[in-house]
């Protein structure tokens, strides 16, 4: 209760993993319907991992909470929205890039602020419960890397690099290029699938997953700047039972899966660069919760040339978007939100990094909203 994001905003019981598996351990002995109030609970989750490590048992409260959502789901099939977006749009790539194409051509569709049509940009902005989601940008990632083929490692980038953040992505890409690796992007690769899994619909992150596995599988490693892709292909080997032909499969593809600042250090891969400015840094909970990296990105930071790092407060406390959590949680999202700036604007720093594109789209909005003076950067663009 003590280390609960949610708990020590709203103090409700059921919304931290003690009253949550005791309502689940209730379903599951004494088979109650599932009623909203229920279902919400599971939701009020943000599976950042951060009570896993301070329970004395151990306990993986968030693979509990999900196999819990799983269980929602076998009873009562998914709702016409998640169909929509986790079977239709994320399981099929090439559908998902057409829509995304579409979307990409109404100006200003995610910036309540943008001239022309408005209308629809404002409806978006009311939707998204008042998000400001960043503008798609074009041409997408995988249009704009090299098609060299034969590389030793695969660079997996995300849905947020490859449609948002294309800019970052394609920087972050030529500079491990530079930096002498023999990288190149696979053909094919899409969502990790963890969004999908971590709403309960296991079934089609295994699908996704499989065909990830059959691109990967022929790399000696693969590398992404996406936490939460991190985690999902983690997270593989989990997925499929042992006498699963892909059980093998996916033990092999996750053992080999590196997140970049955890590779870099790993690899003790000189970084030749140099900056100016004060930086702190946001530690994703996909990093430091589920994978325990703490101490790589902070060793990177460090081996940059004219950059002073200083730490802020509460560094691995989560930010608050944890995916459509922070859509659909907005209240909560925004409390978070706001301590996570209050801890950035004590530092000083004019430079905030962190190694997740999503807590880059919630970070970035709090320092928006109140103008300061502070850039957020991917921790790739240190190099």
């Amino acid at each position: 209760m003590s280390s609960c994001p949610i708990y020590l905003v709203d103090h409700v019981e059921s919304h931290v993993a003690r009253g949550r598996n005791m309502l689940i351990r209730m379903k599951q002995k004494k088979g109650f319907s599932p009623i909203i109030s229920y279902r919400d609970t599971l939701y009020f989750c943000l599976l950042c991992g951060r009570c896993h490590f301070v329970c004395p048992a151990g306990i993986k409260n968030a693979d509990i909470t999900i196999s819990a959502r799983n269980g929602l789901i076998r009873e009562n099939g998914l709702d016409l929205f998640q169909r929509l977006v986790y079977r239709l749009l994320l399981a099929k790539r090439s559908f998902l890039i057409s829509i995304i194409r579409l979307i990409s051509f109404i100006p200003g569709i995610s910036k309540k602020d943008a001239p022309p049509l408005r209308h629809i940009s404002d409806s978006f902005f009311i939707l998204s419960k008042r998000i400001s989601i960043p503008k798609i940008k074009k041409p997408f990632l995988f249009e704009r890397l090299s098609k060299k083929k034969g590389g030793e490692i695969a660079f997996f980038p995300g849905c947020a690099f490859e449609f948002i953040f294309p800019d970052e992505g394609e920087r972050m890409f030529y500079s491990l290029e530079k930096l002498g690796l023999d990288i190149e992007y696979p053909d094919g690769i899409g969502c990790c699938g963890f969004p999908i899994y971590s709403s309960g619909d296991i079934e089609t992150a295994k699908e996704i997953a499989k065909r990830n596995i059959d691109i990967l599988l022929n790399y000696e490693r693969i590398i992404t700047g996406c936490a939460t892709c991190l985690s999902g292909i983690k997270k593989y080997k989990e997925l499929f039972e042992e006498d699963d032909p892909y059980k093998k499969k996916a033990r092999h593809v996750s053992s080999k899966v590196f997140g970049i600042s955890e590779f870099l250090v790993k690899e003790d891969i000189r970084i030749d660069s140099e900056k100016e400015g004060t930086v702190t840094y946001h530690d994703p909970c996909h990093l430091r919760w589920h994978q325990g990296i703490f101490d790589e990105p902070r060793k990177l930071i460090g081996s940059i040339k004219g950059i002073r790092f200083v730490e802020m407060r509460d560094p691995d406390m989560c930010c608050g978007l944890a995916g459509s959590f922070g859509i659909t949680h907005r209240e909560i999202s925004l409390e978070l939100q706001k301590r996570k700036i209050e801890a950035i604007k004590d530092t000083g720093a004019n430079i905030v990094a962190t190694e997740c594109p999503g807590c880059m789209i919630q970070i970035r909005e709090g320092i928006e909203r109140e103008r300061l003076p502070i850039k957020v950067v991917h921790i790739s663009e240190l190099i």
